[in-house]
C-alpha cells in the first residue's frame, strides 16, 4: 500500500491552519503559531535541501516551546508534528524514521 504524500498533507494543513489563524489573529498563541506556518513554509520552499535540517531542527525547538506554554490547546501540537514531519523528510533514512516516531 502507498502511503500518501506527507508534503502534500503538510501543505494541505499549512492551508487549514493559515485559514483558522486569519479568524482569529488577536491573541498570543495564534501569533505563535501564524510564526510558526511562516517559519514552517520558508523551511519547505525557500531554504536549500543542505541546509533544512537546520531550519527544521530550529523550528522544532520553537514549536515545542509554543505547545509546552499552551498545553491544552491542539494547534500548537499539530504544528510540532508537521515541523519534525518535514525534519525527518530533510534528514532521510533512519535518523528520519526515529524522528517520526517522536510526533506527538
Amino acid at each position: 500500500m502507498k502511503h500518501p504524500n506527507p508534503t502534500l498533507f503538510s501543505t494541505l494543513s499549512l492551508a487549514a491552519c493559515l485559514a483558522c489563524t486569519a479568524a482569529r489573529a488577536d491573541s498570543s498563541l495564534d501569533k505563535a503559531i501564524l510564526d510558526i506556518e511562516h517559519q514552517w513554509a520558508h523551511a519547505m520552499y525557500q531554504v536549500p535541501d543542505k541546509d533544512k535540517a537546520q531550519a527544521f531542527a530550529k523550528l522544532d525547538k520553537e514549536a515545542k516551546a509554543v505547545a509546552d506554554r499552551f498545553p491544552k490547546r491542539a494547534e500548537p501540537l499539530i504544528w510540532e508534528a508537521i515541523s519534525l514531519s518535514g525534519h525527518a523528510k530533510a534528514e532521510g533514512g533512519l535518523t528520519g524514521l526515529g524522528m517520526a516516531k517522536e510526533s506527538p
